[in-house]
Formats: structure tokens, sequence, C-alpha cells
């Protein structure tokens, strides 16, 4: 299969490290309060290279539909919208085989939190934006199960962003996927999970 994200580079678990350093020497870190950083970072360093390269890879997605699109507002947001899973226990976030029902429940929690976290330092739309990364085109998703037009085009980018790197990347509980197989994930998800225009890219 023909890899249309080309200009998407996925980047690997050695590059964490460094990801942590440039998340604690960027602007985000002057907007947000340091110890919560710090929390998250301490807690799962996955979630920190995670939200850097969802900030990267939605920026370039939204660029590649238009190169004149205002990126400020959804790479802020792109790079915050995990921060709620600061409230999630550690013993979660990096359990290393599959969450039961309960556990899903609580992981479940984390864009709520997102939100009341960000709306104390941000906007309300970045807050919000950050915090609808797991709806759904078809209304299947969390935390409210909006659909279509009810999910804006930053969030559906986010959303992109977010299940693309999470196939990517090496994760606690198993490997990186192959890139086909991610591409074709992206394809099956298409018009139900994701916005056709973005997986078309």
């Amino acid at each position: 299969m023909k890899n249309r994200w080309s200009f998407i580079r996925p980047v690997s678990v050695s590059d964490y490290g460094r990801y942590s350093l440039s998340w604690r020497n960027s602007g985000i870190r002057t907007l947000f309060p340091c110890k919560i950083i710090d929390e998250i970072e301490q807690k799962d360093i996955y979630t920190i290279g995670h939200s850097h390269r969802v900030r990267k890879y939605s920026s370039a997605i939204a660029l590649a539909l238009d190169p004149a699109y205002d990126i400020i507002p959804l790479a802020t947001a792109a790079g915050l919208h995990d921060v709620g899973k600061v409230k999630v226990p550690k013993e979660i976030l990096q359990k290393p085989g599959k969450l039961t029902q309960e556990e899903y429940q609580i992981i479940k929690k984390h864009p709520i939190d997102t939100y009341d976290l960000l709306k104390e330092h941000f906007e309300e739309n970045i807050a919000k934006m950050a915090s609808l990364h797991h709806e759904r085109l078809d209304g299947s998703g969390y935390p409210y199960g909006l659909k279509e037009e009810e999910i804006s085009l930053d969030v559906r980018i986010i959303a992109v962003a977010d299940a693309f790197d999470a196939m990517t990347a090496n994760r606690v509980y198993r490997k990186k996927l192959d890139m086909d197989f991610v591409l074709g994930e992206l394809k099956k998800g298409r018009g139900t999970q994701f916005d056709p225009q973005l997986t078309d890219i």
C-alpha cells in the first residue's frame, strides 16, 4: 500500500527523552503549571512523547490540508490533549496486559479531566478541543457521543493524529504496528471514526 502519509515520520521510542526535554523548553510549559507537567512525566513518559508527536502530526496534517491553516490553537490543544491522564493511576497507565472493564472506564474519564485542568489556564476553545479527541463521526465515541458536524475540524485532525501515533509507536503492551496495517486501519475507520478528507491526504 502506498504511504500517502509520507510527510509524517513516525518517531521511535528512543526519542522520548529528547521530546521530554523539548516539552520542558517549549512555550506550552510557560502557560501551564509546571507541577502538572512534571507529574505526568514522572508517571508516564509515554504520555509526554505521545503528546509531542500528536502536536507535530496534527500541525502537519492541517498544513497539508491547507497551507494557510491557523495551527496555533490546534497545536496547543494537540500538545495537551492527554493532560487529564495525570489523574489516572500509574499502574493502569503502565499496565502491560489488557485493561479490565473497570480500568478502561477510569481511562475514559481523562478527556473530562483534561478539560477541567485546561479551562483554568486556556481559552474555552482550547480546553474543549483538547478534550474531544475520542469522539467519532458516527457518534460512538466518548465522552459525549458527538457526531458529524458536532465535531470541529480541529478535533477531527487531533483524533487522526492521535490514532496514527498510537499505532506507530511502541506501547507498554505491544510493539509499534506495520505502516501498511496502520494505513489500512485509518482507511477502515474512514467516515465512521475519521474524517475522510483527512485519511485521504
